[in-house]
């Protein structure tokens, strides 16, 4: 059975690299429970709270990979894109009102 280049061969789907980071899977459970919670609580198709925005995108920088936040919070590729864009817009806007609130 062949592997997809860059594959980890260790029955996880990790970072990629071999290397298994029990940091980011807990935090991916964790957000999976987070999920689970807000999903229960509200409507389908009620807007993701900031927090768990925030969360999801942490969770990446932290070393937790795409494909497997997609899996365990039931997410699309498009929402994730779609937050990371909105914090860079954030992140800018910051960037160019501070200098000039001083």
């Amino acid at each position: 059975m062949e592997r997809a280049p860059g594959r980890a061969h260790n029955g996880k789907h990790g970072r990629g690299d071999g290397a298994w980071d029990a940091t980011s899977d807990a935090r991916v459970e964790v957000l999976r429970q987070r999920f689970t919670r807000f999903r229960r609580a509200h409507k389908p198709h009620t807007r993701y709270p900031r927090a768990l925005r925030t969360a999801v995108l942490a969770a990446l920088r932290g070393g937790a990979t795409e494909p497997d936040l997609r899996r365990a919070c039931g997410l699309q590729a498009a929402q994730i894109a779609a937050w990371r864009q909105r914090e860079e817009v954030e992140a800018q806007q910051r960037t160019t009102v501070e200098p000039s609130a001083r």
